[in-house]
Order: C-alpha cells, then structure tokens, then sequence
C-alpha cells in the first residue's frame, strides 16, 4: 500500500503564506522516508495531511489510488499508525489502556497488547497512569500502542507516520526503537518518520524529503542524494560536511555559522 501527496498546497486561516507549497512524497511498503527541513518547515503539517486530519488547499493526498478524504475513517485507522513526538492522554488511562487503543480498528487483542508491551520492555509499568510517566516512557508507550496496532496485520498494507520519535529517548532506546523500525520497514510497512538528527536520517532512512523554512521541497528521493551537503546548507542556512565513521556510517556536521557539530549517534 502507497500513502502519497500530490502537488500538495497547505494554509492556515490568517496565515498569510501557506504552510506548505507544492509538495509531493511517495511512501512506499519496505521504505524509509525521512521528512527534514528547519523549524517551521511544515513538517508535522505534511504529517497532519498525510494522516487526513489536516485539508488541503490544492493537490491531493492518496491511499493506493484512493483520495484519502473518501477512505472511512475507521479504515485509516487501521491502515495507517501515527507515533506523536509529545504523547499525550486527557484522562487518567493506564498505560496498558493506552496501547490497547492500537487496536481500535482491529480486533481487540490482549496478546498483541502484551507482546508490544514485551518489545518495549515496558510491562513493569504497564498499570501506571500514562500521564504521569516521563516524556521517554510515553514516547516508548506511543511505540507499543502502534506495535500492537500493526500486530497481526498484513505489513505491506500498513503506513507507518512518527512525528520525532527518537526525541526523548536515552541513547539505548533510541537505537532500539531505530532497530524496531527497520525491523517494521523490512517487514514491509511503508514507514514516514519526521527527524531533526541529519546522521540519524542518513543511516535509518532509504529517501527524503528535504522542505526548506517556506514549506517549499528543496530535494526529494533517494537519501543520499536528497541529504547532500548543498541542499543542507540550502535549507539551514550553514555549510555541511558528509563524513564517515569508523563504522562506516555517514556523519553529517554543521560546519558554517559557528554551528556546533551533530551527533554521530
């Protein structure tokens, strides 16, 4: 299954420029597409519409060949899973009733709740209000409710959209949740994860999405074509250098505007 913008035009109500401009993306079963641009570039927007929670000015957003806006509701829902990157809950749910919401479009399943419990090692806690746990636990507790959603399912007709997910997670996390989503990826769940860490993108993701501080695409498709230092420089405003670990994964360093260099990590 193909989750896709076409040409896309977002605006906000007395917002006097859109949000985002002409933008297209193609997330595809068995990939990962990184969506990076500086702060205001439109990226949770893009997630918004991708997810059919935000209209479209013009262009269209499709599930396989379908305008998304035509898809039932509850169909989305189990179809395409969403990780926020500031969980949140209104009421006073434990976390076990948090992940169990996965299941919401699918069948109830507290085999598939545990198991994703399980996976982010998160079974201790499972009875503590949701809300009260710390911003890397709910990150963590965000990440099972969509393993439990996507348990059992056909991989290759699910979506996969996280809004920085690795942001609030120690450094053993967040390399667990990137194998997680490798592992959901090469499965053949087509994943869409919005990321600030350039070194991180470089080696998790197979495209990109570029959009510079206008909402604009500066470079789409494969990574390392769309991540070249030029276009970097062109949506953060400072001089990149592509260097390469002694593992031989990619390191990508601001090296203009005294800029201070990015984590390898």
């Amino acid at each position: 299954m193909t989750l896709s913008a076409q040409d896309i035009t977002v605006a906000y109500p007395g917002r006097p420029t859109p949000a985002l401009r002409g933008v297209s993306i193609d997330l595809r079963p068995g990939t990962i597409t990184a969506i990076i641009g500086p702060n205001g570039a439109g990226k949770s927007t893009l997630l918004r519409a991708l997810l059919g929670v935000q209209s479209v000015k013009s262009g269209s957003v499709l599930l396989d060949s379908t305008p998304l806006h035509q898809t039932p509701v509850r169909d989305r829902a189990a179809r395409i899973a969403f990780i926020s990157q500031s969980p949140t809950i209104a009421f006073a749910y434990s976390l076990r009733q948090v992940v169990s919401m996965g299941r919401y479009a699918r069948p109830p399943s507290d085999e598939a709740v545990e198991r994703a419990l399980a996976r982010v090692r998160l079974q201790d806690r499972a009875d503590d209000p949701f809300g009260e746990l710390s911003a890397g636990l709910r990150q963590r507790g965000a990440l099972a409710r969509t393993l439990a959603q996507l348990d059992g399912a056909e991989p290759a007709s699910r979506v996969l959209l996280a809004d920085e997910p690795f942001s609030a997670l120690d450094p053993r996390h967040a390399l667990e949740t990137e194998a997680m989503l490798r592992a959901l990826a090469a499965s053949g769940v087509a994943v869409g994860v919005v990321l600030h860490d350039l070194s991180l993108s470089a080696r998790l993701a197979d495209h990109a999405l570029v959009l510079s501080d206008r909402g604009e695409p500066l470079a789409v498709g494969p990574i390392g074509t769309a991540l070249a230092p030029d276009v970097l420089q062109t949506a953060f405003g400072v001089a990149f250098e592509r260097l390469c670990a002694p593992s031989g994964r990619p390191i990508l360093v601001a090296a203009g505007a005294g800029a201070t260099p990015a984590s390898p990590i």
